[in-house]
């Protein structure tokens, strides 16, 4: 419903080229569903003119998050891997904060560079 309404008025027409608005990149947490769905019904609204445009990115804060919890799961759900020189918490973060490190960097120097 979202994307229709940025791209039509009231009465289903073409809102023009002066008041559309074409969602380019959708970024959201890590739900795919509805920004996939947003994609989806500018497709069905532009057709083929709109094929490959959009792609959804997903929210970096939230995806760090996400591996922060996983980690924590880990050692809760098995015991084997928690202690001193396994993952402690500092470690975790450590791993956590190399991850958004590499990240950052790639978004700063690599972004479109094959090799990166």
């Amino acid at each position: 419903m979202m994307a229709r309404d940025l791209l039509v008025d009231g009465k289903g027409n073409y809102a023009g080229d002066d008041r559309a608005i074409f969602a380019k990149i959708v970024t959201s947490d890590n739900d795919t569903r509805a920004p996939y769905r947003f994609i989806y019904e500018q497709n069905l609204l532009i057709r083929t003119a709109a094929n490959n445009l959009a792609e959804h990115l997903p929210y970096k804060g939230h995806v760090m998050k996400c591996k922060n919890n996983a980690l924590f799961k880990i050692c809760q759900d098995d015991k084997s891997y928690s202690g001193v020189n396994l993952l402690s918490n500092l470690r975790m973060k450590t791993i956590v904060s190399d991850i958004k490190e590499a990240i950052d960097h790639y978004e700063t120097n690599g972004l479109g560079d094959d090799k990166a």
